[in-house]
């Protein structure tokens, strides 16, 4: 296999990787949503992070969230998802959405947390459908190069 083929498997193989890892985004953020639970909720603080790589990181606030559980219990997390827009302040009150099994798995009820999952995991399973279709371009170009060559060069 020529180099040109190789570097197509290449491609192919991380497309395919990007593709799986972009369904199970959108899988998990669909379970998330379809078993979450709503209670009234405020916003205790919000922690701030830099996400992505150290030449372009970007500040995320992620929300800490305290809501009451139909126990009596009051649960107090880091909200599962951030938000560079639309960052929310202390004492604001809010619709939580968590997971009734692990309350501590919960983020705030809005339009933007809901579509991020979905969002993302399209993009990875389009970027990764990208990658596989170049690989295989890759591959079929190595190896009709590879016999173009091997004609020119034997007699």
């Amino acid at each position: 296999m020529g180099t040109l083929a190789a570097t197509g498997a290449i491609f192919a193989v991380l497309g395919a990787l990007f593709g799986v890892l972009g369904y199970r985004i959108a899988r998990a953020g669909r379970s998330f949503d379809r078993r979450a639970v709503r209670a009234p909720g405020e916003i205790t603080d919000v922690h701030w992070r830099s996400i992505g790589p150290a030449s372009g990181t970007t500040l995320t606030g992620f929300p800490v969230l305290r809501f009451t559980l139909p126990d009596g219990r009051v649960v107090e997390t880091e909200s599962r998802t951030g938000t560079t827009a639309d960052v929310r302040k202390e004492g604001e009150a809010v619709t939580v959405l968590y997971d009734p099994a692990d309350p501590g798995q919960a983020r705030v009820d809005s339009a933007s947390s809901t579509a991020a999952s979905p969002l993302a995991g399209a993009l990875f399973m389009v970027m990764g459908g990208a990658f596989v279709l170049l690989g295989l371009a890759l591959i079929v170009a190595g190896i009709a190069l590879d016999d173009a060559l091997t004609a020119v060069i034997s007699p």
